[in-house]
């Protein structure tokens, strides 16, 4: 889980910056039949799950919007940017 592998970060001063797809509702992978990650992040969970590991000045924005086609139907997707930083403890 996230969590866990956030929490090694536990007592040390770091900079997190993660780029990923907005949550959507599987489309995005449906080409993919044995595709089994995640259907991109709610932004506001995962600043719920930066804060409960210790991190602080959580910043995100979505900066890219675009579509694709996926068996010829148009599928929109956007992508977020968000910066968290943990100071030493």
């Amino acid at each position: 889980m996230i969590t866990q592998k956030l929490g090694i970060l536990k007592n040390e001063e770091r900079s997190l910056c993660i780029v990923d797809l907005d949550k959507e509702d599987g489309s995005f992978h449906k080409e993919y039949e044995d595709f089994d990650g995640h259907n991109g992040f709610n932004q506001e969970d995962l600043k719920d799950i930066l804060t409960s590991v210790g991190f602080k000045d959580i910043q995100s924005n979505t900066f890219f919007y675009d579509e694709k086609i996926i068996e010829g139907q148009k599928v929109s997707y956007s992508l977020f940017l968000m910066k968290a930083s943990k100071n030493e403890s």
